[in-house]
Order: structure tokens, then C-alpha cells, then sequence
């Protein structure tokens, strides 16, 4: 398995030289280059994209800082710093980055991050794991594997590098992706109607498209643009 990365920096030196470190990397796999944090911006928040796993994130860049990126999203892949400087390391990984690597980078440098990175993402993975037949998943809490029926799950929330699981009794947090997530629900139940959010389309009770609202179990969840289209082909309407 191959984890997807994208590369962040307007400095095309340090373009080439992670792109060329990705390409020796065998568990990675290089989507997509970006200049700016605008542009990269747009790319994530794109449905029709490759989700990503890890991104390489320079701090100083035109238009949107690294940091502005971050900031801007609940929840996001791996992130890896990139920077000439060590002045921002302390606000960096109090917003959790993964790692922060200064220029220039070097290959074993590099391979300490990514490696750190893939080890957070399949722990992540191992935070939700469902059975075959997707009736159920078990959920670990502290040293335990409790077992949730998907058919009581109401919505799933992203929260930073965490997800909050409501059913209709209880609320799970496990340190997991929305991607992993939707990965482990059944595809005819479940639908993604926000970047931050999963609802099983049983216990929808509303759906108010003038203000971009969904009511699940009286909590109101917003539908995002780029997820409209679909809901409205998904759920049983007259």
C-alpha cells in the first residue's frame, strides 16, 4: 500500500529534491505538487481528489502561509514541515505536526519523518476495525475492542487527528481518519456530507438545502457544496 503525498513550497529546489526522495521511497506515492497554500487549499477540499495521507508543507509561501494552511482545516493528513528556520518548531507541533524538517533536507532525514508519519496513520487504522460483513465494528477504549452495531451509529465527526463516533446512546473518540472511517461503514448507509462528517442516512429526520442543513438525531450537521449533488441522488426523495 502506497500512502498519497502532495508537496506544498513555492521553492523549486526543495520541490525536486522531496519529489525525488518520494520516488525512492517505495510506500510513497507523489499526487500532486503545489506553489502555493491557495492552491493546495482548493485541491483538498475537492471531493473528486485522492484523499491525502501525508503532505510536505513549506511555512513561508506567498498568498497562504504553511501555518495559515494548518490553521485552516479541522482535519488534515500527516503533516511535515518544511522550513530554512527553526523559529516556528514550538507552534508547529503544538498544532500536532508529524514532524519538522529544516533545509536542506537530507534522504535519511526525510525517511525518520516518513517513517514516523506511516506509523501515526496505520495506528490510526487500527483505531476502528470492522468485520467483513461491515454489520459491526469494533471500537478500542484504552484496552478494550467494544463492539458497536453500524445500524446504531448516527454520525461520525472529524475532530483534529481524532474522530467523535455518536450512536444512539453513546459517543466513542478514537485516534482515526474520516477516510479510515468511511472505509469500515456500510457504502449503502453511510454517505460523507461534509469533509468533517459521516451520517447514516436512516437516521436523517431533515434535510434543509436552503441552509445547508442536515437534522440527525436533533443535531444539526452541514451539508457541504461539493456533497450536495450526491446526497440529493442518495436519499429517497419525492
Amino acid at each position: 500500500m502506497a500512502f498519497n503525498c502532495i508537496i506544498v513550497d513555492d521553492e523549486q529546489l526543495s520541490v525536486k529534491i522531496i519529489s525525488n526522495f518520494i520516488q525512492q521511497t517505495g510506500f510513497l506515492s507523489l499526487v500532486a505538487e503545489f506553489s502555493n497554500g491557495v492552491d493546495a487549499a482548493n485541491y483538498i477540499n475537492d471531493p473528486k481528489n485522492k484523499d491525502i495521507d501525508i503532505m510536505f508543507l513549506d511555512i513561508q509561501m506567498p498568498g497562504m502561509t504553511g501555518m495559515e494552511l494548518m490553521k485552516a482545516f479541522d482535519n488534515l493528513p500527516q503533516i511535515i514541515l518544511i522550513s530554512g528556520h527553526d523559529t516556528h518548531a514550538v507552534e508547529a507541533f503544538e498544532h500536532g505536526v508529524t514532524d519538522y524538517l529544516l533545509k536542506p533536507i537530507t534522504y535519511p532525514r526525510f525517511l525518520k519523518a516518513v517513517n514516523r508519519a506511516k506509523e501515526e496513520i496505520e495506528t490510526q487504522q487500527q483505531s476502528v476495525v470492522s468485520n467483513n460483513s461491515t454489520n459491526h465494528i469494533f471500537i478500542k477504549q484504552s484496552y478494550n475492542l467494544i463492539k458497536v452495531e453500524s445500524k446504531n451509529i448516527c454520525w461520525v465527526e472529524a475532530l483534529g487527528d481524532y474522530i467523535n463516533i455518536f450512536t444512539d446512546k453513546d459517543k466513542f473518540t478514537v485516534h482515526s481518519t474520516m477516510k479510515n472511517m468511511e472505509s469500515k461503514l456500510p457504502k449503502d448507509t453511510f454517505l460523507r456530507v461534509h469533509r468533517s462528517y459521516i451520517v447514516n442516512i436512516n437516521k436523517v429526520e431533515k434535510v434543509d438545502m436552503d441552509d445547508g442543513l442536515l437534522v440527525v438525531e436533533k443535531k444539526l450537521i452541514p451539508i457541504g457544496v461539493s456533497y450536495k449533488d450526491t446526497l440529493m441522488k442518495t436519499i429517497n426523495a419525492i
